[in-house]
């Protein structure tokens, strides 16, 4: 289903009728929504829509979590996301005026100044482990860590580069080696950034949000 607003109604609806079981593949839905540019209007307004109802925050807080890592990899100052908003929103009708300036100045305040640069949690949680992941996420090692490709091993304390996060583990193809493995993320480890580990689960690796402070 590529509708972002009926899976949060199906939600809705499941909640009211007690139907428990289905709200695991909602939220995996969400979690697995393909966030492309075209998309971005539809899920933003849906967001804003729902961002007060308590049933849906935990599904909310997902997709909000996904959509500004995302847009915060090319939006980092207020012209980044005048540029971002012109984009995105073109070619509304001037009925809509008020409500995309609502919606507008909702996702500036969010994007912009609600959310660690690098964990995008309004909390942010440096130091603790991973549970979703982006291109360009700094991260630590926590202990050693076996990369399945045997490209690069790390040590406790290693600091690295997220390249691509899953959930669930899926099969990535490793180019280095010719082979797939069943991976979880894969990272460019600092000094020695020209391999690419793959590695299968995310325990044992933390954000690593200080020095996106500095």
């Amino acid at each position: 289903m590529d509708n972002m607003g009926i899976l949060l109604q199906l939600y809705l609806l499941f909640s009211k009728y007690q139907i428990r079981g289905i709200f695991k593949i909602i939220r995996e839905k969400v979690s697995e929504f393909d966030l492309v540019k075209e998309k971005f209007q539809e899920v933003f307004e849906v967001l804003v829509k729902y961002r007060d109802d308590f049933i849906l925050e935990e599904v909310v807080d997902i997709l909000w979590s996904r959509c500004v890592m995302v847009v915060q990899k090319e939006v980092k100052t207020e012209e980044d996301f005048q540029k971002f908003w012109e984009e995105t929103f073109s070619g509304k009708e001037e009925d809509d005026a008020k409500e995309d300036l609502e919606v507008k100045d909702f996702l500036r305040k969010k994007i912009l100044y609600n959310g660690c640069l690098n964990c995008t949690e309004r909390k942010c949680k440096d130091g603790a482990q991973i549970t979703q992941g982006r291109e360009g996420m700094r991260i630590r090692a926590t202990a050693q860590i076996i990369s399945l490709n045997g490209l690069v091993n790390a040590a406790a304390g290693w600091l690295g580069t997220v390249d691509e996060y899953k959930s669930p583990v899926q099969q990535k193809y490793c180019t280095q080696s010719g082979v797939n493995y069943n991976t979880q993320v894969s990272v460019r480890w600092d000094g020695y950034p020209q391999y690419l580990a793959f590695i299968a689960t995310a325990a044992n690796i933390v954000y690593n949000c200080n020095e996106k402070k500095k």
